[in-house]
C-alpha cells in the first residue's frame, strides 16, 4: 500500500469475510482461481530463466495474505513490503506459524524499497498495487524502481484494475448494475465491487487524470441507501470493498503502455467466469529492455 491514511483498519477490515477462518471477500481480494494464476505465472517465467522457487528471491508488494500463503505453500522465500503498520499488525498472523519464521516484512514505501534493492529481486508480486497511486507520475515512478530492481530476465505480476474502452462513453452504470443483481445476472461480490469502480464514471470519475474519486463514490451509495434506492443487502455489498482514497483507474491501452514505457514485456491475461475478471487482469511484466525508458 501507499497511502495508510486511506487504508486505514475500518477499510481493511471491511474486506474481511471469516476473520477466524482467514477468508477474505472476493473481487477485492484474490480468489482462488487468481491465487492459482499468481503461482503459475511465476512458477512458468522462473522456470524459464532456471530457476527454483527456493533459490529465488520473491517480494510481495502489501501484506495479501492468500499469496503469502500460496507462496509458502509452493516453497517460495517470501518477502512483504507494506508501510501501514495497521496492515502489517493485521495480517501478519494469517499465515501458519511455520511459514511465519521463513517470512521478512519490511515496513517501507514501495517506491523506497525498491530503489534501494539493487539488481537484486527475481519477483515482484503485488495485488491491485498500481491503483493505489494518487497520479500517473508516481506510478511510473514505481515501476521505473521495479524495473531497476529486477534480476535480469526478472518479473512483475500484477493483478490490476484498467477501464474497458466501452465504459468510457458510458452514463452512470449504477442503475444497470442494480437491475442486474436483482436478476441475479451478478452474485454479492460481483455487484458489489463493479458498482464502486464503474457505478458513477460521469460523476466521480477524472477522466484526464484517471483517478477515481472513491470519497464520492461512497458518499452517492449512502445517498441512494438513504433514499431506498438500495436494499439493505445491496448497500451491505457494496460497503465490503470501501475505500476513501483517490483510486488510478487508467483505460486498458493506457495502462498497458505505461507498464511498457518502463522497459517491460507485457503480457495480459484475462480470466473466464466471475464478472470482475473483464476489468481486473494479470499483467505479467517481464525485464526485457536494458533500461527505464521515460524521465522520472
Amino acid at each position: 500500500m501507499t497511502d495508510e491514511a486511506h487504508w486505514d483498519i475500518r477499510a481493511l477490515q471491511a474486506r474481511i469475510a471469516d476473520g477466524p477462518q482467514r477468508i477474505r471477500y472476493p473481487a477485492g481480494s484474490p480468489d482462488n482461481l487468481e491465487t492459482e494464476k499468481y503461482i503459475e505465472y511465476l512458477g512458468r517465467h522462473l522456470h524459464n530463466a532456471g530457476k527454483n522457487p527456493a533459490d529465488a528471491d520473491v517480494v510481495v508488494l502489501g501484506m495479501t495474505p492468500e499469496i503469502r500463503l500460496a507462496l509458502h505453500e509452493f516453497g517460495y522465500g517470501v518477502t512483504c513490503v507494506d508501510n501501514s503498520d495497521q496492515a502489517i499488525e493485521l495480517f501478519r498472523d494469517w499465515i501458519p506459524p511455520a511459514y511465519r519464521q521463513r517470512e521478512t516484512i519490511k515496513r517501507s514505501d514501495w517506491t523506497a524499497y525498491a530503489s534501494t534493492a539493487g539488481k537484486s529481486i527475481d519477483a515482484f508480486l503485488g495485488d491491485g498495487v498500481l491503483a493505489n497511486f494518487p497520479d500517473v507520475g508516481s506510478c511510473r515512478d514505481l515501476l521505473c524502481a521495479l524495473f531497476q530492481a529486477l534480476t535480469p530476465g526478472g518479473v512483475c505480476i500484477f493483478r490490476l484494475t484498467s477501464l474497458p474502452s466501452r465504459y468510457i462513453e458510458l452514463p452512470s452504470l449504477s442503475h444497470e448494475y442494480i437491475r442486474q443483481f436483482r436478476n441475479n445476472d451478478l452474485d454479492p461480490y460481483e455487484f458489489g465491487f463493479a458498482i464502486r469502480k464503474f457505478g458513477f464514471l460521469d460523476r466521480a470519475y477524472d477522466a484526464k487524470n484517471f483517478i477515481l474519486n472513491n470519497q464520492l463514490v461512497f458518499e452517492l451509495l449512502r445517498e441512494m441507501h438513504m433514499n431506498s434506492k438500495l436494499s439493505e443487502e445491496e448497500y451491505a455489498a457494496t460497503q465490503r470493498y470501501q475505500f476513501y482514497g483517490p483510486n488510478l483507474l487508467m483505460p486498458r491501452d493506457k495502462l498497458k503502455t505505461l507498464i511498457a514505457e518502463c522497459g517491460f514485456q507485457v503480457e495480459t491475461h484475462r480470466l473466464n467466469g466471475r464478472h470482475w475478471y473483464d476489468y481486473y487482469s494479470f499483467y505479467v511484466c517481464s525485464k526485457r529492455s536494458p533500461a527505464c525508458t521515460v524521465d522520472r
